[in-house]
C-alpha cells in the first residue's frame, strides 16, 4: 500500500512539473509574440513619420506673389509657385490682349516675389523708340545705344543694360519698363526713380551712362 501510495505521489508531482513547465513555455511564447508586435508598431510609426515628414517637404512648395499690368486679360495680383516664369504669370492673367508687345518681354524670364511685371503695347514700343530685347541690339531704330563709350540708357535693350556694373535683368527691365510708362530720362540722374537703383547703383553706373 505503502508502495502504491508512492508512485501516485510521483506521478502526481510528475504532472505538476510537466503542467509547469508547459505553462513557462507558454509564457516565453507570448512574450516573444507581444515583443515582436511591439517591434512591427514602432517600425510602422517610423515609417508614417517618415511619409508624414515626406509629404510634408512634398506639400511645401514655397508661394511668391506678382503683378502683372499692362496689355493683358486680366491685371492684377497673382499667387504662383516660386520658380515660374512670366510666361505662366501672363497665362494665369488671360494672355495678351490684342496689340501687346508680348515679344518685347522674355517670357522665359523667372518671376520675383513682389515683382511687377509691366507689358508694353506696340505703339508704346514704336513711340518711345525703344528696341526690342530679342532683336538685334543698336538696329532698327537708326539710333547706337553706345554713344562715346557710354551707353545710352534712353535707348539701349535689356541685353546692353545688363553689361553695366551691379544691373542684372530684373534692373534691366526695370530701366526699360520705367522708359515705356514716363518717356525718356532727361539726365542720367533720372535712373534712380527706377525702382531698385539707389544711390550705391547709381555711382556704379554713372561714369558708363549717358542720354543723349
Amino acid at each position: 500500500m505503502k508502495k502504491f501510495t508512492l508512485i501516485v505521489v510521483i506521478f502526481i508531482l510528475s504532472i505538476i512539473s510537466v503542467v509547469k513547465i508547459y505553462e513557462q513555455k507558454q509564457e516565453q511564447k507570448d512574450e516573444y509574440i507581444l515583443e515582436s508586435e511591439n517591434s512591427a508598431d514602432n517600425k510602422n510609426s517610423d515609417k508614417t513619420a517618415i511619409d508624414d515628414n515626406n509629404d510634408s517637404d512634398e506639400a511645401a512648395d514655397v508661394i511668391i506673389r506678382a503683378y502683372i499690368c499692362g496689355k493683358v486679360k486680366e491685371q492684377g495680383v497673382y499667387s504662383l509657385k516660386e520658380g515660374s516664369r512670366i510666361i505662366d504669370l501672363v497665362d494665369m492673367a488671360g494672355g495678351f490682349l490684342e496689340g501687346a508687345a508680348g515679344e518685347y518681354v522674355n517670357l522665359a524670364a523667372v518671376v520675383n516675389d513682389g515683382e511687377r511685371i509691366y507689358i508694353p503695347s506696340v505703339e508704346e514700343i514704336k513711340e518711345n523708340g525703344i528696341t526690342s530685347p530679342l532683336s538685334t541690339p543698336d538696329s532698327g531704330n537708326g539710333t547706337s545705344s553706345v554713344q562715346n563709350g557710354k551707353i545710352n540708357i534712353n535707348t539701349a535693350d535689356t541685353s546692353k543694360l545688363m553689361t553695366l556694373p551691379g544691373i542684372g535683368e530684373t534692373k534691366a527691365n526695370a530701366i526699360v519698363n520705367y522708359r515705356i510708362k514716363h518717356g525718356k530720362f532727361n539726365d542720367v540722374k533720372d535712373i534712380m526713380n527706377v525702382s531698385g537703383i539707389g544711390n550705391a547703383t547709381f555711382n556704379n553706373i554713372k561714369d558708363f551712362i549717358t542720354v543723349k
